[in-house]
């Protein structure tokens, strides 16, 4: 039997490597609700026109460069990058799904939603380096990276992620106001940091 909820949605934020998508797939199976990360892409490519390669391409990665650009060009009239374009149809999708109990992976989820006033509780996983780096050497997408490499790799999308958040938020990405709790994926374990989840998230 599924456990009733105190809240609509829950969002999850994540330094990369720090199991997001694995505890949103865990917190899904248990609440029976479902929850969105690349299946949030393809309804946002529905919603868009744009491809899928276009939106896992922009995907939450902005580089300190692509930032400055952006930010340059936006002073223009008129001027909308497609950067942009994909995140502002983020945002319609977010609220749609949002309408509905389910779990949302990044995207700034928990920013766009609290401006909303949705019922969320907002979570953030995070974990020391060395850690996650162990977990991003088993994903598929980091296939053939090793040593130093794959440490850079992880530092990259770790940065990417929070100048995304930084440039649509105006927020830091690791401030702990942003959010409900803070967890310490590497500290704690998946699994019990599920259990702490559910029990913050569910009623006696």
């Amino acid at each position: 039997m599924a456990r009733e909820l105190k809240y609509q949605v829950i969002t999850i934020g994540r330094e990369y490597g720090a199991y997001g998508k694995t505890l949103g797939a865990a917190l899904s199976e248990a609440l029976g609700i479902p929850y969105y990360d690349k299946d949030l892409m393809r309804k946002v490519a529905e919603e868009s026109g744009y491809s899928l390669e276009e939106i896992h391409k922009s995907g939450e990665q902005m580089s300190k460069a692509t930032n400055f650009m952006n930010n340059f060009l936006n002073t223009m009239d008129a001027y909308v990058s497609s950067i942009d374009a994909i995140h502002n149809a983020e945002i319609q999708v977010i609220k749609k799904l949002a309408q509905k109990p389910c779990i949302l992976i990044g995207r700034c989820a928990d920013q766009v939603l609290r401006k909303e006033g949705a019922n969320c509780f907002n979570i953030f996983l995070y974990a020391d380096l060395a850690y996650r780096v162990a977990h991003a050497a088993e994903l598929s997408e980091n296939k053939g990276l090793t040593g130093p490499a794959l440490v850079k790799e992880v530092e990259k999308k770790s940065e990417g992620r929070a100048t995304y958040y930084k440039h649509y938020t105006g927020r830091d990405i690791h401030s702990l106001s942003n959010y409900h709790i803070c967890l310490d994926v590497g500290e704690i374990g998946v699994e019990k940091c599920k259990e702490i989840i559910l029990d913050l998230v569910t009623k006696d």
